[in-house]
């Protein structure tokens, strides 16, 4: 996913990208400059040591994977689920889970694109641990997924916590929750990047509110889909999430905050069922949530926070959103959806 965080941190980074559009460039010249911008990745495998929550030790990750990236008063913070050790590939049948964190890598915003490349070199350059796993009487702690939003100078982080429980010495799945962190940019000039984020204490959301008790008990358990939530334009808080019934059929929805993340409500409807995967994005006032289902993928847009989902077509020019042929192009699949405001026009 290195190349994913590549391409959006230029995005951020790239501060004389738009500028020399402006004075009459037609655009093409600063795509090739990109192009040659020397490649960086932010998180390595077995290479970039992650600094333990107690900021004096630090360990490795056989993996990363699950990438969030957000921005917040001068601080750009890409996240990522770091895994503990590799899974056994041998037996394909294997589903024992793997013990992993959340972490984080920060960047200062007004760095250039060779200053990032230069930092991200050096040897000095950690990931941070930002939520982590625990071991208590077998049962190991375990989290997932992350997904980020920001407000002011606030980063919220949603994590699937997930209680793994130790059995003659395999790990299997037990208990799953889920998990909110926030952070606060204390200081936006000066000093490292890493140090000008001060997390919270992490708090559960399994006491998820919602105006239709019945729909609490649709759910065995729900999970954060990764990557991006949304801040809507009247400054509502939103996470996609997935989940399972009690019948194993899975399903798409959200979560959503109106009061800058003190108290957070569980959407009383869903997608269709089987469409997981869920993506999501304000637009013209509705949030449309882009969904993986059996046929393809599918948008789907809610003016009434996620109580109703109607299907649209053509909302989203150059979405894939229907299989044609029984073989996807997996080319034409939208991993996450980006919304900018370029020369006052929000594409």
């Amino acid at each position: 996913y290195s190349a994913v965080l590549l391409l959006v941190v230029a995005m951020m980074c790239c501060g004389t990208c738009g500028a020399a559009a402006a004075e009459g460039n037609d655009g093409k010249s600063d795509l090739r400059n990109f192009q040659k911008q020397q490649r960086v990745d932010l998180f390595v495998p077995r290479t970039t040591p992650v600094l333990l929550k107690d900021k004096t030790s630090s360990e490795m990750r056989f993996s990363f994977v699950s990438p969030s990236l957000v921005s917040a008063a001068g601080v750009i913070a890409a996240f990522a689920e770091g895994h503990m050790k590799a899974k056994n590939l041998t037996d394909a049948q294997s589903l024992e889970p793997i013990p992993s964190d959340i972490v984080a890598g920060y960047i200062d915003s007004s760095w250039d694109w060779t200053t990032l490349v230069d930092k991200v070199n050096q040897s000095t350059w950690k990931a941070h641990t930002v939520l982590s796993n625990a071991s208590v009487n077998n049962r190991l702690v375990g989290m997932l997924n992350p997904t980020t939003t920001t407000k002011g100078n606030k980063v919220f982080l949603l994590a699937e916590s997930s209680e793994l429980f130790d059995e003659s010495g395999n790990l299997i799945w037990d208990k799953l929750d889920l998990t909110l962190v926030v952070g606060t940019v204390t200081n936006s000039t000066g000093g490292e990047p890493s140090g000008r984020i001060s997390w919270e204490n992490p708090k559960s959301l399994s006491s998820l509110k919602t105006s239709a008790a019945s729909h609490e008990s649709k759910f065995e358990r729900v999970f954060p889909s990764g990557g991006s939530g949304v801040l809507m334009e009247g400054g509502t808080l939103v996470f996609p999430l997935f989940g399972y019934s009690d019948s194993d059929v899975d399903f798409s929805t959200i979560i959503y905050s109106t009061d800058d993340g003190q108290t957070w409500m569980l959407s009383n409807g869903t997608s269709p069922e089987g469409c997981s995967n869920p993506r999501i994005t304000e637009w013209e006032g509705s949030l449309l949530m882009l969904v993986d289902c059996k046929d393809g993928q599918r948008v789907y847009e809610s003016r009434d926070m996620g109580t109703t989902w109607t299907g649209t077509i053509g909302t989203l020019p150059g979405v894939w959103t229907k299989s044609k042929s029984i073989i996807w192009d997996v080319s034409l699949h939208v991993d996450s959806l980006i919304t900018a405001t370029i020369e006052e026009r929000k594409v």
